[in-house]
């Protein structure tokens, strides 16, 4: 690796040190063991030279760069008791002061980096979990507006994949070493998730046309973009030398325009969904009724009666339909967030993707719905959620396997979840201008609810018709004469 000599640091000369064909050092002429490292990439980091008791050289890397956090008044990520393994982020003149403690140390016979590898040879291999547990979590709470939803998103996508009875059905990545995951497993984990994705929805993957896929692979690559990112800063905390999903060698994303899947529901297709959703009540009445004649048979207590809805669905869709709102925003509702008699919903500032609170008024059908559930929980507290598993009782984390067979038994095409908020927005305009639609949904930019709005033939028509008294007083259409014989 070459050296650039010897310049005292500051914030303009380490700005001024663009990346290479090749990683450089940088050596401090104020500290001359202090140097900054300059990879291929532009990243940029700290580390303290010294020599060993046998005599050859070694280093420890201190931090990542922070040019700014000194003039800014900016805080500045440091390992501490809630985040031992973070790597911290220094200005020059904390890099300095940290380099100089290692060297008094050295001085004192303390070899750093041997107590940083026996530290993690205790410690173990830094699996993914831990690593978004800790020094990723760190990171993204720092930076990122949407951390909470990304390391949500991580944990739900990449734990093991299991059945209702506990049973693992395929192997995720959380408990796997960081070094163990290849671009390999990372692909048969994206067939996996695809082929699973298809059979919910009710087609065979062995059948499926490459148009058909192409929404579900690019679920799959979001995930996979959000584990890519993980991967890198793993790489920037020394927990690999490569990202392994980058490069040639990396898992390709294919670039789908998500605007080419989206459409609202036809008033056909959302009454087949709702009559798929009233024939899976009386399906699970029917069978909970054999199941207690049976149970009569033998003497065996009988299993509760349901009430006026067999679980969560009909009333979660209900809600849906009637405020466009988010699916994670209905799911993480809890029951002090609905004013019943006031006949609104409140989508809290901690629940909402732009983190700002909104209330969004409610229908008299979405009102009914919520007050009929709520009559049938078990005495609901404030906090409590509102809509809750029936396998353990505690809040749902998503609804993409009912929704799958609700598609397939109501003989719909593939529609996720999301587009009934497009289906909203599409209604309200045609009563409403764009600035109600943007309120209702809750979008900061209103270039957002642009990508919502899905005028039909009707309604393009009605506006197109409009104009017609203006086109009709000035267009005229006359037999042309007879030429003169």
């Amino acid at each position: 690796m070459a050296d650039k000599g010897r310049i005292k640091l500051n914030n303009r000369v380490i700005d001024g040190c663009k990346p290479k064909a090749a990683p450089y050092d940088v050596t401090d002429a104020d500290t001359p063991q202090l140097v900054l490292r300059v990879s291929a990439t532009g990243h940029k980091s700290f580390f303290v030279r010294y020599r060993r008791k046998d005599g050859k050289q070694t280093r420890v890397k201190l931090g990542n760069v922070s040019t700014d956090a000194a003039v800014m008044g900016v805080d500045v990520l440091l390992p501490g008791e809630d985040n031992p393994n973070a790597t911290p982020t220094l200005t020059v003149a904390q890099a300095r002061s940290k380099a100089r403690e290692i060297l008094l140390s050295v001085e004192k016979g303390i070899d750093p980096a041997a107590k940083k590898r026996e530290r993690r040879e205790q410690e173990g291999p830094m699996t993914l979990r831990r690593f978004l547990d800790g020094p990723y979590a760190s990171f993204v709470r720092t930076n990122l507006r949407s951390a909470e939803n990304t390391l949500d998103r991580l944990a739900a996508a990449f734990d093991d994949q299991k059945n209702d009875k506990g049973e693992v059905l395929h192997s995720g990545f959380l408990d796997r070493p960081l070094v163990d995951i290849t671009a390999e497993a990372v692909n048969r984990w994206k067939a996996y998730r695809v082929s699973q994705a298809l059979k919910d929805a009710g087609i065979k993957p062995k059948t499926a046309k490459s148009e058909d896929m192409e929404p579900f692979r690019a679920v799959g690559d979001r995930h996979i973009a959000c584990l890519r990112s993980a991967l890198s800063y793993a790489v920037v905390c020394g927990y690999l030398p490569t990202n392994p999903l980058k490069g040639e060698r990396g898992v390709k994303l294919q670039k789908v325009d998500p605007r080419k899947h989206i459409r609202p529901f036809t008033a056909d297709e959302q009454t087949k969904l709702f009559k798929a959703v009233d024939a899976r009540e009386e399906r699970m009445r029917r069978e909970l009724a054999e199941w207690n004649a049976k149970r009569r048979e033998t003497g065996t207590p009988e299993l509760p009666e349901f009430g006026y809805f067999t679980d969560y669905v009909k009333p979660l869709l209900t809600l849906l339909f009637a405020t466009g709102m988010r699916r994670g925003e209905a799911l993480k509702l809890q029951w002090r967030d609905a004013n019943l008699d006031g006949a609104t919903v409140t989508v809290r500032m901690e629940n909402a993707k732009t983190k700002r609170e909104r209330t969004i008024p409610l229908t008299r059908t979405a009102v009914e719905a919520l007050r009929l559930w709520k009559a049938q929980c078990a005495a609901p507290f404030p906090e409590s959620p509102v809509f809750t598993s029936n396998r353990h009782g505690g809040a749902l984390g998503d609804i993409k396997k009912v929704w799958g067979k609700l598609l397939k038994d109501g003989g719909l095409p593939h529609l996720r979840v999301h587009d009934v908020r497009h289906t909203v927005a599409t209604e309200i305009l045609k009563r409403k201008d764009i600035a109600v639609v943007q309120k209702v949904l809750g979008h900061a930019q209103i270039t957002t609810t642009a990508r919502y709005l899905h005028p039909d033939e009707g309604q393009m028509r009605e506006a197109l018709e409009a104009m017609e008294d203006r086109h009709s007083n000035v267009v005229a259409f006359q037999q042309p004469a007879e030429a003169a014989e």
